[in-house]
């Protein structure tokens, strides 16, 4: 029921015989990536299908799969734009940093780690204020 347009912008960066690699290198929790037909094992974690980055498509797996019920995609978008105020208030200090929103993520966003990459700037942030109102006492 909603309309909207999702503008992706098209990467001018490419990786060296990228169309050769499709996707098998990233683990997967949907059929878009050859990474889900391959044995179940560690694999190595890059950037995207063809090395370029991503735009996040809204499709709100990360949602679903959040075990504190926090809204990883809007908090990585807030955090993207260093609305650190925006982020807080959406839950990010309260992500366990399970790491299930990238693993289940089709863009291949690494959003738990630019959570948990958030958070520590966050805590920055206090810690200055803090010592500034220390300082102003």
């Amino acid at each position: 029921l909603d309309d909207g347009f999702t503008f992706l912008p098209e990467g001018t960066s490419r990786q060296f015989l990228s169309f050769m690699r499709a996707g098998f290198d990233k683990p997967s929790y949907t059929p878009a990536y050859l990474a889900r037909l391959r044995p179940k094992k560690s694999l190595a974690t890059n950037t995207s299908l063809r090395g370029e980055p991503r735009a996040c498509i809204a499709c709100g797996y990360c949602e679903e799969i959040c075990p504190v019920d926090i809204m990883p995609h809007l908090i990585w978008r807030f955090l993207s734009k260093d609305l650190l105020e925006e982020a807080q208030a959406a839950g990010a200090q309260i992500c366990v940093e399970c790491g299930l929103c990238s693993y289940v993520c089709p863009s291949k966003i690494e959003l738990a780690q630019r959570i948990c990459e958030g958070i520590e700037k966050i805590h920055e942030e206090l810690a200055v204020e803090a010592e500034k109102q220390e300082v102003d006492a």
